[in-house]
């Protein structure tokens, strides 16, 4: 089974990191050069790695 990074709105968020033994979150910023170069790299983990939960949150979609 192939994984593939997962895009949560704010309640599937808290959903997934209470219910996952293995996450991986990444927050990102769209606008940003380093997480556009990540981006790949992220995508690639998460297909490797399907045992595990990867998820992307922008940090501009959801301020504090």
């Amino acid at each position: 089974m192939m994984s593939k990074v997962l895009y949560p709105s704010e309640i599937e968020f808290s959903q997934l990191y209470q219910n996952n033994d293995l996450l991986l979150v990444i927050f990102y910023a769209s606008w940003s050069a380093p997480c556009q170069k990540l981006a790949p790299h992220i995508d690639k983990l998460a297909q490797e790695h399907p045992e595990a939960t990867v998820m992307k949150t922008d940090i501009d979609a959801y301020p504090t």
